[in-house]
């Protein structure tokens, strides 16, 4: 495993080692702005798709690779 299970496990050690800290609402949403998956995978992956696609369009339209 590398960098995409980095924040996952980060995030379990943190949450095992202060779980009183994430009980607290603004830590919930303060993480949920930080990462959106964090609450909701799925609308979470919707999020990426959505970015990626923007981000994709973009290069493409820089780089003259668009029509």
């Amino acid at each position: 495993p590398g960098a995409s299970v980095c924040v996952n496990i980060v995030l379990e050690v943190a949450r095992k080692c202060f779980s009183e800290l994430f009980s607290k609402d603004e830590v919930q949403k303060k993480l949920s702005e930080m990462i959106p998956t964090y609450r909701n995978k799925d609308k979470g992956e919707e999020l990426e798709v959505s970015k990626f696609k923007k981000w994709s369009t973009s290069a493409e339209e820089i780089l003259g690779l668009r029509n």
